[in-house]
């Protein structure tokens, strides 16, 4: 007669069985440097136009004459328009407005 192999073939059972894809992919996120950098610059961006809109709410459309293309200060953190309109307030607003659409 002849010989017969009765080896069993095994599969290879992956280290993480009980783990979901979900999880999975989390843990694959978290890793990932350019991934974080990415989450965190949006977190940052989320939080300052939703967190400044308390104080920006009223001088977003107030115009200033005498104030007019001026330099970032204090009172101006990215300076004024040709129309002396506070351009912080006004990207911060349009930045919640964009982000309540989309």
């Amino acid at each position: 007669m002849t010989a017969t192999n009765l080896a069993v073939a095994t599969e290879a059972v992956p280290a993480d069985v009980g783990v979901s894809p979900l999880r999975r992919a989390a843990r694959r996120f978290v890793r990932n440097r350019a991934a974080m950098a990415g989450l965190l610059g949006l977190a940052v961006l989320v939080g300052i136009c939703y967190g400044t809109l308390p104080w920006t709410l009223g001088s977003y459309a107030r115009q200033n004459l005498h104030d007019t293309l001026h330099a970032p200060t204090s009172a101006h953190l990215m300076g004024t328009d040709r129309l002396g309109r506070d351009l912080f307030s006004r990207w911060s607003l349009g930045g919640a407005i964009s982000m309540g659409i989309g």
